[in-house]
């Protein structure tokens, strides 16, 4: 459990969306012919939540270990937060990702603090220790029977959303990015340089609280 915390910790604030490569691209000298009818690649991301969150109690999984409780003050020992089920709780969490909240999370070391990472003077911070049962995702259970779960993934950059979204399309990020700068950034996204070279499109989607929006 508290390894998994600061795996997933890295809270987010909008879902990424990347579309339009073909199968055919790569920029090789004698370019291949596509091997199966996969016209386009789309890539989602959901955030402010947690492995454990979602699947921490699916069946085979790196999960929730049994007994676990963390200390509402990373290093104090007591009194500490269980796990719980969310659905009935009336508690939604949307689990804070900064910087920050990294450095409290893993308490030197300790990797004690994701209850304290998540009090603020709006939450107890026992929202960090909440989880949902396969039956009250259907859809993410789904989508997890028919593919690949990877319940051993590490966040690239410890510290918030943008930073890490950053580094999946560019394979770079800057320091404590917070924010999407009004005229992007310079550097090219170099995952998708060979596509565009190739005339096949792409695009980064970004959705708030507003209406989606293109970088």
């Amino acid at each position: 459990m508290m390894r998994r915390r600061i795996r997933s910790a890295a809270a987010a604030a909008a879902a990424l969306v990347i579309v339009g490569l073909s199968a055919q691209g790569g920029g090789a000298a004698t370019p291949a012919a596509a091997r199966t009818p996969i016209r386009h690649l789309i890539v989602m991301t959901q955030d402010q939540r947690s492995f454990d969150n979602y699947f921490g109690m699916r069946a085979g999984v790196d999960g929730i270990p049994d007994g676990v409780c963390l200390p509402v003050k990373a290093g104090s020992g007591t009194p500490c937060v269980a796990p719980f089920p969310l659905k009935g709780s009336g508690l939604k969490p949307n689990l804070r990702g900064t910087a920050a909240a990294q450095q409290v999370s893993v308490a030197k070391g300790r990797m004690d603090g994701f209850v304290q990472a998540q009090t603020t003077p709006h939450s107890n911070g026992k929202d960090a220790m909440g989880y949902y049962l396969p039956t009250d995702l259907p859809v993410a259970t789904q989508l997890a029977d028919h593919g690949v779960l990877f319940d051993r993934w590490f966040s690239f950059v410890p510290g918030s959303t943008i930073g890490n979204r950053l580094f999946a399309v560019s394979g770079t990020a800057l320091p404590d990015t917070v924010k999407v700068p009004h005229a992007c950034w310079p550097e090219r996204t170099m995952h998708f340089d060979r596509h565009q070279d190739e005339g096949e499109s792409w695009s980064v989607s970004v959705q708030y609280s507003q209406p989606a929006l293109n970088i």
